[in-house]
């Protein structure tokens, strides 16, 4: 499971991080170069949509229409 830093410091990232942790998860990472770094590879993974929902979509960066994640 990776979390992207976006504000350049990762304090948001952290959060998520260490509660997974603290519940024993160990397959965790912070990726430090945020959501405008993740976008300059075409293989890494990305998911669209409410994880909650039948519509979310596991895809690639590539895969993107835009190249972005949809607002």
């Amino acid at each position: 499971m990776w979390f992207t830093n976006d504000d350049g410091t990762g304090w948001r990232a952290t959060v998520p991080f260490l509660v997974l942790y603290e519940n024993g998860y160990d397959n965790i990472s912070v990726y430090d170069g945020g959501w405008y770094e993740w976008l300059m590879h075409d293989d890494y993974p990305v998911q669209v949509g409410d994880p909650a929902s039948d519509e979310c979509v596991h895809t690639t960066v590539g895969e993107l229409p835009t190249g972005k994640a949809a607002k």
